[in-house]
């Protein structure tokens, strides 16, 4: 189940229910794929009378196919909460804890066994504006991809990544920065999920995939995530700042953080 929580109290639900975009509680339907979750994850930094608490007992879980979002005001640990599911941020000592337990299929899992199975899309566009969005994401399943899978294959799952992602169209172009003209800020959000996509992960965790996009570029990724993750049985959860209402309601589950 997915469960509201707060920085300072859990709120669980009597029974199992999926929180959908409208906030009504629904029985939780049947999913293929693994299940991943996590049980009463908390966050503290500093020590002392420095000491502060970012996240208390936090608990939830995300199905196969399913698009989870978490949300919340600014503050709240949503990148926080996503960067220690991802098993980016660890315990060192009293000045950063990190408590809690992280299943993938009921099975703990962490550290490196866990990173190999996440593809982790960050908030800003890390992409060389020479390449083209087909040469990024045959660049990325060269390097991350078997080395006894043929090249045939790899380019063959590069051109479906990029019809699945709606870059057909834009795939010869370069995808430029400031100086460079080249696609638009929707493609290369979409460009750097495929980048990380074609390595075909159990778990894709986006930070903030929407930020700098207008509503409907917005809109055009998070529905590309659903399909994604409907047709590729993977589990996918990102934070989300001010999501538009068509973009919310594209949501199957949501995780509210509040200070």
């Amino acid at each position: 189940m997915t469960t509201t929580s707060t920085t300072d109290v859990m709120l669980t639900p009597p029974a199992p229910v999926a929180l959908s975009a409208n906030g009504n509680g629904e029985a939780a339907p049947e999913q293929s794929g693994s299940v991943f979750s996590w049980e009463s994850v908390s966050y503290g930094v500093g020590a002392g009378a420095k000491s502060k608490e970012i996240l208390t007992e936090n608990s939830g879980f995300v199905q196969g196919g399913e698009l989870c979002a978490i949300v919340g005001p600014s503050g709240s640990g949503k990148t926080s909460l996503l960067n220690i599911l991802a098993a980016r941020i660890r315990s060192k000592g009293a000045a950063q804890r990190v408590s809690g337990t992280i299943l993938l299929d009921g099975q703990p899992i962490s550290g490196a066994a866990l990173r190999k199975r996440i593809a982790y899309v960050m908030q800003q566009d890390l992409l060389c504006p020479t390449q083209t969005p087909r040469e990024a994401l045959l660049f990325s399943a060269v390097l991350r991809l078997p080395s006894t899978m043929p090249l045939s294959e790899k380019s063959a799952l590069v051109e479906k990544m990029l019809a699945d992602l709606g870059l057909l169209g834009c795939a010869d172009t370069f995808i430029g920065d400031e100086m460079i003209r080249g696609i638009s800020g929707g493609e290369k959000k979409r460009t750097s999920i495929g980048v990380e996509l074609v390595m075909k992960p159990k778990l894709v965790f986006l930070d903030e995939p929407t930020s700098g996009l207008d509503s409907f570029a917005s809109f055009s990724v998070v529905k590309k995530l659903r399909d994604l993750a409907a047709h590729g049985g993977c589990n996918v959860l990102c934070t989300i700042h001010q999501p538009s209402s068509e973009a919310f309601h594209t949501f199957q589950k949501v995780l509210l953080l509040s200070k």
